[in-house]
């Protein structure tokens, strides 16, 4: 068995979760979406799914890794809320529009993205790849 991190769409939002599983066939995925959307009480869809390193990590690296995650999510929260309305109740509605795009993304494989979307996420992959870069210089003067 090996560990994966698993990150999912579902109507509510988005989640993620560590697995020990084989995540060898299409069926091994099918039924690990299965597993999540009776969790989360509704369908979802998968994102990604990344086996971890046996080895533990390097912490420090890690942390930098998640505080870059974390400042990406926060720019798209920021965004995401800015073009959406603020209803009397404090829920917000998401334009249809944008609702329409983003469920056409996150429903298609990156190879199949206009190079406008591609673009968009290379943009966000280069944030990390200065961070692993930056590691690699070190370890290798």
């Amino acid at each position: 068995m090996t560990k994966y991190f698993v990150s999912y769409a579902h109507p509510k939002g988005f989640g993620s979760i560590i697995v020990e599983a084989s995540l060898c066939t299409p069926q091994d995925i099918s039924d690990l979406t299965d597993e999540i959307s009776r969790d989360e009480c509704s369908p979802v869809a998968l994102i990604s799914f990344q086996a971890l390193p046996d080895s533990p990590p390097d912490d420090k690296l890690r942390e930098r890794l998640a505080a870059e995650q974390h400042a990406i999510w926060s720019h798209w929260m920021r965004y995401l809320f800015s073009v959406c309305r603020l209803n009397e109740d404090g829920s917000v509605t998401i334009p249809v529009d944008k609702a329409e795009r983003w469920q056409r993304q996150m429903s298609t494989d990156y190879s199949a993205l206009t190079e406008r979307e591609k673009e968009s996420d290379r943009h966000q992959s280069d944030k990390i790849l200065v961070i692993l870069q930056e590691k690699r210089r070190k370890a290798n003067p």
